[in-house]
């Protein structure tokens, strides 16, 4: 049997009896071509032997089918799949396209936005240029208080219903109620302070119980805005005649609140004033008073009164004389009201001299009230405690 063997790159192609053994050979160690029976094997080359043409030999007749001349080359084939063609993309590239793709998206975003403007909020009215000047600021505050009363309307959920009454009964509360959200849950949790205000010996603050230094403390079942006035008449009346700042609102309403007297309709009992009169710094008296506000005299079967009025009038007039005796020495009156002329609910208010015989009224629940001269008559009629405030006798 012939014996063939021919190389190609380091194999060794080995042709015997027609079967084509193909060994791989490493190294550059050229082993040495064998022949037995040359005559036989030039024989068989002249008869076509097979040729080496890319991985294996090829017989005449595939050398014919393969006349184009194209050589098979090995190739290497990726087996790995999808996943390997994934993971060999670029990491940079996937950052470069995301980045593409935020900054289509908010161009997008930006034209939609552009092409439906939102409309512009309403400013807030303005006061005309050709409002008189003595005119303007009033008419300025009352547009405040207006936008403010619209926040309350709007969001009441923000606020203590009594505040909300407050604003809604009396027009100069309603910034300080406006402000509770931010300015009045952290009252309580400061200590009483002495007034800040302006004082003068002899001279009544004008105070009020909704006043941001005292009004947002807790006092009885409600707040100093809507339930302090005792305190704030009594602190009226006492650095009028100290002419001190120690004793504020806020610092009698926690003598008050010690005491348990941070109680009643009014919201302050009657008897603090006398069993803590020496914690005032003043002379307390209390006034008889309580006679002269009966009032109503008994009337007969056909409805007509049965005594003529000549009984109230000499009540009346009982009572503006206890008043004004009680008012003479540069002394004041700390009153309790009964729900009448000066107000529908009991409250507390500071009287004090008026001209020719009137009385001033101090109501740290009303700037109305406050703000004009009262009858002694109409005063005295809607009261129902009295105690007279005076320098003390060391003082």
């Amino acid at each position: 049997m012939d014996l063939i063997e021919l190389y190609s790159n380091h194999r060794t192609i080995t042709y015997r009896g027609g079967f084509v053994n193909e060994n791989q050979h490493l190294g550059s160690e050229r082993p040495p071509l064998r022949h037995t029976n040359s005559s036989r094997s030039r024989q068989r080359r002249r008869a076509g032997s097979p040729q080496l043409h890319g991985r294996g030999l090829q017989t005449p007749s595939q050398r014919r089918r393969n006349a184009s001349g194209y050589q098979l080359q090995r190739h290497p084939i990726n087996f790995a799949g999808r996943r390997g063609r994934i993971n060999a993309v670029d990491p940079h590239f996937i950052v470069l396209a995301a980045a593409i793709l935020i900054v289509i998206v908010l161009i997008i975003f930006w034209v939609v936005s552009c092409s439906h403007p939102q409309e512009a909020a309403p400013e807030a009215p303005q006061v005309s240029e050709q409002m008189p000047s003595d005119l303007k600021t009033g008419y300025s505050q009352a547009l405040a208080r207006a936008q403010q009363i619209e926040e309350l309307a709007q969001h009441p959920e923000n606020y203590p219903e009594p505040l909300l009454s407050l604003a809604l009964t009396e027009p100069g509360a309603v910034s300080f109620v406006y402000n509770w959200p931010t300015a009045g849950k952290d009252a309580d949790s400061q200590e009483p302070a002495a007034y800040t205000g302006d004082l003068t010996a002899g001279t009544v603050p004008e105070l009020f119980d909704w006043d941001l230094q005292w009004g947002y403390r807790s006092y009885g079942n409600g707040y100093m805005a809507t339930a302090g006035s005792g305190p704030v008449a009594a602190s009226m009346a006492i650095m009028a005649l100290t002419g001190s700042p120690d004793l504020s609102p806020a610092a009698i309403a926690k003598l008050a609140t010690d005491a348990s007297k941070a109680t009643g309709d009014s919201g302050t009992d009657p008897s603090f004033f006398t069993e803590k009169s020496s914690d005032l710094g003043v002379a307390v008296t209390p006034l008889d008073i309580a006679s002269a506000t009966s009032g109503e005299s008994p009337q007969s079967s056909d409805g007509s009164s049965a005594q003529s009025g000549t009984q109230g009038a000499s009540q009346a007039g009982s009572q503006v004389s206890v008043l004004a005796d009680a008012l003479k020495d540069n002394a004041y009156v700390v009153a309790q009201t009964r729900g009448g002329a000066l107000g529908a609910t009991a409250h507390w208010v500071l009287l004090a001299p008026g001209d020719d015989g009137a009385l001033k009224v101090y109501d740290p629940a009303s700037t109305a009230n406050s703000g004009h001269q009262w009858d002694p008559a109409i005063v005295a009629s809607d009261l129902s405690a009295a105690f007279r405030f005076s320098a003390a006798a060391n003082s």
